[in-house]
């Protein structure tokens, strides 16, 4: 079977791909699709060429029509994997902080004092990766949910939910065996709570409570 990972940033996809990729008859890679010169046809067709029981990630952002055509035309099956916490994969991008510079991810090196979010783009931005979600879970031939099946809440080295693992490899056609991080890698998230490194993490919340109610799905 070939299949696609799609998903968000933070939301456990190296973790997942590397569970995957433990099995010794699936081979799962990571972002195939993170340059423009590579969502066409074209590619995809060399990428899957000759390969079974194969697939790869795919950020909701590096998705397009043709991509998306592709999939439907060529019996590419779709695995969702969704961070039910979207408030604190959404958190993890700089431009949502007043003075905090550099790429994705609030730096290792915080500052001293505490920093600033901009609520307005913060939401703005859980309104597109809810929408992104809802979109793409329609089209999804299996859902993996990374507290609920990943971690179970917890740092975990291998799958948490045994039931979703051996219907997951069920689904693509493997033996069911357990599915583990086999890699050494460094933790990307060794950031203290957003609640104690954002100065107004409390009014943030209550704006997205009075909103639209995201923040019920993962803080009840």
């Amino acid at each position: 079977m070939k299949f696609v990972v799609l998903t968000n940033h933070r939301s456990g996809s190296s973790f997942f791909m590397r569970c995957l990729n433990s099995h010794p008859d699936i081979e799962a890679r990571q972002e195939d699709l993170r340059l423009k010169s590579t969502r066409n046809s074209k590619f995809l067709d060399e990428l899957y060429s000759g390969k079974n029981n194969f697939g790869f990630k795919c950020m909701y952002s590096h998705i397009n029509d043709d991509v998306i055509d592709y999939f439907k035309n060529n019996d590419i099956k779709i695995i969702q994997l969704i961070r039910r916490d979207m408030l604190e994969t959404v958190l993890w991008y700089n431009d949502n902080f007043d003075n905090v510079k550099g790429g994705l991810g609030v730096p290792i090196e915080l500052p001293e004092e505490k920093v600033k979010v901009r609520k307005q783009r913060v939401l703005t931005k859980l309104n597109k990766l809810k929408q992104n979600i809802d979109k793409y879970k329609l089209m999804a031939d299996f859902v993996v949910y990374y507290e609920d099946d990943l971690t179970g809440g917890k740092n975990a080295q291998e799958f948490y939910n045994k039931v979703t693992e051996f219907k997951l490899c069920e689904f693509i056609g493997v033996a069911p065996r357990t599915l583990k991080d086999i890699e050494t890698h460094q933790q990307k998230d060794t950031r203290p709570p957003s609640s104690e490194i954002i100065s107004n993490y409390n009014s943030l919340i209550h704006m997205i409570r009075n909103y639209g109610g995201y923040i019920e799905t993962f803080y009840e």
